[in-house]
């Protein structure tokens, strides 16, 4: 099986070159452990439920007509409502500086949001484009999510898997993942994906239109948690946030056909 070429920061110019032809970054060792472990610390009461997260919290695993009694993937949105410490972390300057290297100086942070897969859960996040939920017609599509991983991922637990060189082509058309929750799912052939195992504190930093899905954490004993942090142009965060989208409703379905979603593809990077 292919495997993406790994690396470690800082994140240059090479970076930008290995960005460009793959859509991902695998990059190793990204946060210090003492920094991994007190952000894991500050997030836990949030993946607990001591603070409360409101319409922000849902099971993004709830794809089935009968609801579960537990949560199988906790998703949390713009976790910086509720755990502002978040943004104030040596990872969140270095991922907003590398955004800068690679996409542009006119780089912001547009979204936060935490993801626990709780152990034997066995519930994967289907193969799917970021583009595919985002509003149409949007100008700048540069877009640049960091997907740090606070517990080793491994297959066992939940990784994550990419199809490499994916983001330059045509967005795949998306429908809902089942008949409950918010999730999207698209069509990927088997052989095309790549997984990607991470130690606590490494992360992938993928582009919106590469095609990624996570398998289902099938252990026993493993948590498998992750801080994601996406950046775009600022002049684009104003034009979704002038259109009423600001990522705290993404919890919320629409009925019928997925309307803000790619159900036409064509856009290219």
């Amino acid at each position: 099986m292919a495997q993406l070429e790994r690396t470690t920061t800082p994140v240059g110019e090479r970076h930008k070159a290995m960005f460009e032809r793959d859509g991902v970054l695998v990059i190793d060792a990204m946060v210090p452990p003492a920094e991994v472990a007190a952000l894991t610390e500050t997030l836990e009461p949030l993946f607990a439920g001591e603070i409360e997260a409101g319409g922000q919290r849902a099971d993004f695993g709830d794809f089935d007509a009968e609801p579960s009694t537990i949560e199988r993937t906790t998703q949390i949105m713009q976790v910086h409502d509720f755990v502002p410490e978040v943004l104030q972390t040596g990872h969140a300057a270095r991922t907003l500086a590398a955004a800068r290297t690679i996409l542009g100086e006119d780089m912001e942070l547009d979204m936060t949001m935490v993801m626990d897969k709780l152990p034997g859960t066995a519930t994967p996040t289907p193969w799917h484009q970021d583009e595919a939920y985002w509003l149409p017609g949007i100008p700048d599509r540069r877009s640049f999510s960091v997907w740090l991983a606070l517990d080793d991922a491994d297959i066992e637990n939940g990784c994550m898997w990419f199809v490499p060189g994916s983001h330059n082509e045509l967005t795949r058309t998306h429908d809902w993942a089942g008949p409950r929750g918010q999730g999207l799912k698209t069509e990927v052939a088997d052989g095309e994906g790549v997984p990607v195992v991470l130690k606590a504190g490494s992360c992938t930093i993928h582009h919106g239109n590469m095609l990624h899905m996570a398998g289902g954490n099938v252990t026993s004993d493993r948590r498998r948690r992750a801080l994601i942090l996406n950046y775009r142009s600022g002049e684009m965060i104003a034009w979704e946030r002038a259109r009423g989208y600001d990522h705290r409703s993404e919890n919320a379905r629409n009925e019928g056909a997925p309307e803000t979603r790619a159900l036409n593809p064509g856009q290219r990077r």
